[in-house]
C-alpha cells in the first residue's frame, strides 16, 4: 500500500521544538481525584492502549502525573518499545516521560505514531547509557530530527492510523476473547478430571536449550525467539536468521508438535508456551526451551494447553526467579512440575474441543498481523526508517 504522500511543504524540526516533557508532579492522588498508576510492567511493547495498570490506593513513591491524550514512552530498555497514548488521567513511574504536544504544531493524536515510529526508538537506543538497565534522557530525545507536516496533513494521516490501530485492537480484542474460552474448558478438564499427575520430566522424550549463536536480517535458516511466542502458537513474524552446518541444522531443526517454552522475559511473558505447525527450516534461540512430549504419554497440544492454563502457570511461576534483568526459569526447576495426565483418548476429546476454538483464533491472529504488515507499511512511508 502506497500513500503517495507529498512532502514538499513538511518541515524539519526538532522534537523538543514541538514536545513538551512534563514532570507535574501529585502529592495527594486521592485529592486530585485519580485512582490509577501506570508503572513500566503496565506498558505492553509495541502497544498503545493501556489496557492494565495499578491502583492509588496501593500507595508507591510515583508521583508524575499523567493526563488524557498525552503520550508516555519507557526511558528504560527502550529496545521493549514501550510507548502509549493515554485515555485515563493517572500518576506514572519516574521510568516513563509524559510528552505533550504543542498544538499549534504538532497534533496530540499524531504524536504517539511519531513516538511508535523505527526512526525514533532508533534515536533512543542510540542514545540510551547503562549496561544492566539502559536509559535514554529527554535532553537526547528532544535532539530527534524528523520531517512535520503541516496540521491539517497530520489530521489526515492521523485519522488513517488510528484507524488501523482501533482495527488491530478489535482483531487482538477477538484473540483474547477466545482465549479466555480456551482457558475456561482446559481449566474445566484439569479441575473436574481426577487424572492421576506425572511430572513433566517423566513425560517427555525431549527437553532442549536452543542455539546461541547470533542472528540477524540475513541468512539460511529463521531463528524463532521470545517475541514468536504468541497466544500459544509460535507465528512467522519479526524472524531473524542464522548459518548453521548440517549436524547443528539437525540437531535444533523445530518439529511440527514441539512445544517452545519461554524460559526468560519480563515478568508476565517468561513460562509461556507456543506450539510449532509452521513449515520450513526453523530453528530456535537458547532463550527458548524446546519440549517434545512422549507420544505414547502424552499429546503435544495437551501439553501447551496445559502449560498457559491458570492451573499450568500457578504451578510453574512458583520457580521463577525474578533476576536484575528479566525473570527466569530453568528447564530443570520446570521438569519438575506435574501435570494431570488424562488417558490418550481423554486428552484428545480436549485437544478436539479446543482446535475447534482455535479456528477463529487463528483467523483473527492472522487479521492482527496482516494488520501489522499493513501498519508498519504506513509508518515507513510517513516517519521514514523500515516500519
Amino acid at each position: 500500500m502506497t500513500l503517495n504522500v507529498d512532502k514538499s511543504s513538511w518541515k524539519r524540526v526538532a522534537f523538543g521544538d514541538v514536545v513538551k516533557n512534563l514532570n507535574v508532579t501529585v502529592k495527594d492522588a486521592k485529592a486530585a481525584g485519580i485512582d490509577r498508576v501506570i508503572a513500566m510492567e503496565h506498558l505492553d511493547p509495541g502497544e498503545l492502549k493501556i489496557s492494565r495498570w495499578g491502583s492509588a490506593e496501593d500507595g508507591g513513591t510515583f508521583t508524575r502525573r499523567v493526563k488524557s491524550g498525552q503520550t508516555l514512552f519507557g526511558k528504560r530498555r527502550a529496545y521493549q518499545r514501550k510507548a502509549a497514548f493515554a485515555e485515563f488521567d493517572a500518576i506514572t513511574s519516574g521510568d516513563i516521560l509524559v510528552f505533550e504536544a504543542d498544538d499549534t504544531q504538532l497534533l496530540p493524536e499524531f504524536l504517539p505514531f511519531l513516538v511508535q515510529s523505527d526512526g525514533f526508538y532508533g534515536h533512543a537506543l542510540g542514545t540510551s547509557a547503562g549496561s544492566l538497565s539502559p536509559r535514554t534522557n529527554w535532553r537526547d530525545l528532544a535532539a530527534y530530527q524528523f520531517d512535520l507536516p503541516p496540521l491539517d496533513e497530520q489530521k489526515r494521516l492521523a485519522d488513517l492510523l488510528w484507524a488501523v490501530e482501533r482495527d488491530r485492537q478489535a482483531a487482538n480484542r477477538m484473540v483474547a476473547t477466545v482465549d479466555r474460552a480456551i482457558e475456561d474448558l482446559v481449566g474445566a478438564h484439569l479441575t473436574a478430571s481426577g487424572s492421576p499427575e506425572r511430572r513433566i520430566a517423566d513425560v517427555l522424550e525431549l527437553c532442549q536449550y536452543g542455539l546461541s549463536v547470533r542472528a540477524g536480517e540475513e541468512g539460511a535458516y529463521p531463528m524463532l525467539r521470545m517475541t514468536n511466542l504468541c497466544a500459544g502458537a509460535v507465528v512467522d513474524r519479526d524472524l531473524k536468521y542464522c548459518d548453521l552446518g548440517d549436524a547443528d541444522l539437525a540437531t535444533y531443526r523445530v518439529a511440527k508438535g514441539d512445544v517452545l517454552f519461554n524460559r526468560t522475559n519480563s515478568v508476565e511473558h517468561v513460562g509461556r508456551s507456543g506450539i510449532f505447525e509452521l513449515d520450513g527450516d526453523f530453528v530456535f534461540a537458547s532463550y527458548l526451551v524446546r519440549l517434545r512430549p512422549d507420544p505414547a504419554i502424552l499429546i503435544s497440544q495437551f501439553l501447551n494447553y496445559f502449560i498457559n492454563s491458570k492451573l499450568g502457570q500457578s504451578r510453574i511461576r512458583v520457580h521463577i526467579s525474578k533476576g536484575v534483568q528479566q525473570a527466569n526459569i530453568s528447564a530443570a526447576k520446570l521438569k519438575t512440575v506435574s501435570i494431570p495426565v488424562p488417558t490418550l483418548a481423554e486428552q484428545r476429546i480436549v485437544v478436539d474441543r479446543i482446535g475447534a476454538l482455535d479456528v477463529p483464533r487463528n483467523a483473527a491472529m492472522r487479521r492482527v498481523r496482516a494488520i501489522g504488515v499493513l501498519h508498519a507499511a504506513l509508518s515507513r512511508e510517513v516517519f521514514g526508517g523500515r516500519g
